[in-house]
């Protein structure tokens, strides 16, 4: 369980992927599914957009407001550099050189261009009723070239809590 302020959360994965194999990750417990810009999961550079509540009193709805959080499925390479794509993206990618990324990851930020975002200006501190749920589906696997019979599952999961203080 993991508490977001507001600042980018970058959320490393646990789970090792096999060069070569899918995985993927969802996010649930906004006020929508997330979505990817533009519609296109697949669009390198893209991100997944997710409208969530936050409120000064989370048994108050009168105090809540929504912001918009941009979740971006971000992989490290073994040269430093990052390649990205929206949250739900399945596609095989690889680092430069052909390389297959060191860690399979998700940033989440606050998106400064959704209007929602602009309409969050009152002061106070600001929470979510309910947490969000981001998932990193993957074929079980461990490091060593063994690959386990299976489909893809969960493999790793993070509470995340919107905790957020606007001064």
């Amino acid at each position: 369980s993991l508490s977001f302020d507001g600042s980018d959360l970058q959320l490393v994965s646990p789970a090792e992927v096999a060069a070569g194999d899918v995985s993927y990750f969802t996010a649930i417990g906004g006020r929508s599914d997330a979505v990817s810009k533009d519609g296109d999961d697949e669009l390198e550079g893209g991100y997944t957009n997710m409208v969530t509540q936050v409120c000064i009193d989370p048994s108050d709805y009168k105090s809540c407001t929504l912001i918009t959080l941009r979740l971006q499925k971000t992989s490290l390479c073994e040269d430093g550099s990052r390649v990205a794509y929206p949250l739900a993206s399945n596609s095989v990618y690889t680092c430069p050189g052909m390389s297959q990324p060191v860690s399979s990851e998700v940033t989440v930020s606050l998106n400064p261009e959704d209007p929602y975002n602009a309409w969050f200006v009152n002061p106070g501190r600001f929470q979510t009723a309910k947490p969000i749920v981001i998932t990193h589906f993957a074929k079980p696997y461990r490091s060593g070239g063994v690959v386990e019979a299976g489909d893809i599952q969960a493999r790793a999961w993070w509470l995340i809590n919107l905790d957020i203080t606007k001064e």
